[in-house]
């Protein structure tokens, strides 16, 4: 599994109640605990809304959101999606509609933010 892949299947995992404990991460993704560490501080970092409580990693709902409806964290993983590099080449012929919709993303993030 790539980088960005783990990353977002780690995102949608801790997208629990009760939240996830290191190990459970650890087990259900075959890495290590440095792993772990470092993929969600690469999620904290990009601003998905990571905590930690009692020992149990989980991401912060916004609250109900209407079906159809991209939330902040959804947001956040379409956005490293396409920046990690691995949907185009970075002189691609994609690479400028990619820079295009990462700006109107940083956009929408930064509106979500400010409400």
């Amino acid at each position: 599994m790539r980088k960005a892949e783990r990353m977002y299947a780690i995102a949608q995992y801790l997208h629990s109640t009760t939240g996830r404990t290191l190990e459970q991460i650890k087990a259900r993704f075959d890495v290590s605990e440095r792993t772990v560490f470092r993929d969600i501080a690469a999620l904290i970092e990009e601003g998905v809304p990571i905590v930690c409580e009692t020992g149990r990693y989980r991401v912060v709902s916004e609250g109900r959101k209407r079906e159809g409806n991209l939330d902040s964290t959804d947001l956040q993983l379409v956005r490293i999606a396409l920046k990690s590099g691995e949907v185009a080449a970075k002189n691609g012929p994609l690479s400028k509609a990619l820079a295009r919709i990462i700006n109107k993303l940083d956009q929408l993030l930064r509106d979500k933010k400010g409400r």
